[in-house]
């Protein structure tokens, strides 16, 4: 089923403006053109971008993309920081970030348990190692969750938007960012 955009969300977990160093040059690369589309995306088409950070330190002075979401990690798993996202008229909600492995399945099986229609953003998403990563994505093809890419998400708004400006807007976004 396509996810309407005027009904989605997205909610990035731990991606800071600059990854950890253990990342590699690739997965960082993939991410930072993701991120840079998904700025995009929140400017122009003013679609609810949240970022949860279970990261608090006080020398953290990173910023995050969206509106920043304080969180401890097992408030994500209760689901008590997606409230502030269910009065957002959102059916639809999208996850990516660090630890695709921890955080992020964990968000989103709290998600979908919470009602919404969750979906996980593999190219904004990084596990700690392949093994970690693997089964990951089988848990949440258990539990029915999507695995989705943010441009297979444009293409998705795109062709189901019944709005001629929008489905334009989206087309310009997809055409700026080719694989």
């Amino acid at each position: 089923m396509f996810a309407n955009i005027l009904q989605s969300a997205i909610t990035l977990i731990n991606i800071p403006r600059e990854l950890p160093i253990a990342v590699p040059q690739s997965q960082i690369r993939r991410i930072n053109k993701s991120a840079d589309l998904m700025r995009r995306i929140e400017a122009e088409l003013q679609l609810a971008l949240f970022s949860i950070s279970t990261v608090h330190h006080e020398k953290d002075q990173r910023r995050y993309l969206g509106q920043e979401i304080k969180a401890e990690f097992l408030s994500i798993i209760s689901g008590e920081e997606l409230h502030p996202i269910k009065g957002k008229n959102c059916r639809h909600l999208y996850f990516g970030g660090l630890w695709l492995d921890e955080d992020v399945l964990m968000a989103a099986l709290s998600a979908q348990t919470e009602g919404f229609d969750a979906r996980v953003l593999l190219d904004l998403s990084i596990a700690r190692d392949e093994f970690c990563r693997s089964s990951a994505i089988v848990r949440l093809n258990q539990h029915g969750i999507l695995l989705t890419t943010t441009r297979q998400t444009l293409l998705e708004w795109a062709i189901s938007s019944q709005d001629a400006s929008l489905r334009t807007k989206l087309k310009a976004l997809l055409t700026d960012h080719l694989p």
